[in-house]
């Protein structure tokens, strides 16, 4: 006997294959694991694979849009409760902040440690003369050493930002004191500003590669696009006016460049150490 139409439409799942609840629609809400009739479809299979390496759905469109359009808006929305529709604020850190630095390695962008040139008239020093030395700076060390230490840096300037944020986020969870916001929501508003100078970086840094006028004109452009949006964020995130958002981004900002100073500093004289150690120990 054929079956009716109704038999054919009727999903072959009542339940929830991986929590046991009883399924009202293509989702389940106890569990939120989407419902499946059958082994998945070559066509399913690919989808869900884009979306869980790349997230490739309308709400990481429509988060990264808001995040370059909206300045503060995904913040409040945040702060409002309203959580489900955007991409959460550290995967979009994570991404543009791959990307950032995806592009700084394609385009040549480094920061290395500048040092003065020997003397012509003196000889190199040699190993027993620096292993006489009480520590090694910058101006001590080869060639060789200064590429090494100039691309462990380069290496640690990802977990060095991603650290930073924290002491951004507490920065303002100071001069935005009175707000009633919390810390942890503090921190959602640092997440997306970075996320917004990174992926705005990543877009801006090819400019690098056409010479070195256009490459300060990228990073004056860096410069001044992240104070815009830092003063419309403060606005629209925490309901002050223009001029107020202004003082307080500026504060902001001194007291950001300031830690970043410190924090680099401390990166330096770490670096600074470990090779002493090494010239020292390795001769």
């Amino acid at each position: 006997m054929p079956e009716s139409p109704e038999t054919v439409l009727k999903p072959r799942a009542v339940s929830c294959v991986n929590c046991g609840s009883a399924l009202m629609g293509p989702y389940c809400a106890q569990c939120g694991q989407k419902a499946q009739a059958g082994p998945p479809t070559v066509r399913e299979f690919l989808h869900d694979a884009l979306d869980e390496v790349f997230s490739v759905d309308g709400k990481f469109f429509r988060s990264i849009y808001l995040l370059f359009t909206r300045p503060g808006f995904l913040t409040r929305e945040l702060f409002n409760g309203r959580r489900n529709r955007y991409v959460r604020p550290l995967r979009l850190y994570l991404m543009c902040s791959v990307a950032m630095f995806g592009m700084m390695a394609l385009t040549g962008e480094r920061i290395t440690i500048d040092r003065p040139p020997p003397p012509s008239s003196s000889a190199p020093p040699s190993a027993e003369e620096r292993n006489a030395q009480f520590g090694v700076t910058s101006e001590m060390l080869t060639d060789e050493e200064q590429r090494q230490m100039d691309e462990q840096i380069n290496n640690g300037i990802p977990r060095l930002m991603f650290l930073m944020v924290p002491g951004f986020a507490l920065i303002v969870m100071l001069v935005m004191r009175g707000s009633g916001r919390t810390y942890p929501q503090h921190l959602y508003f640092a997440l997306h500003v970075h996320a917004f100078v990174f992926g705005m970086s990543a877009l801006l840094l090819p400019l690098n590669l056409w010479g070195r006028t256009a490459e300060g004109v990228s990073a004056v452009s860096r410069i001044v696009l992240s104070l815009i949006y830092g003063v419309a964020a403060l606005k629209t995130a925490y309901g002050v006016s223009w001029l107020s958002a202004t003082l307080r981004l500026a504060i902001i900002a001194t007291a950001y460049f300031v830690w970043m100073l410190l924090a680099g500093l401390l990166v330096v004289l770490v670096f600074l150490g470990w090779w002493a150690t090494r010239v020292q120990a390795g001769g």
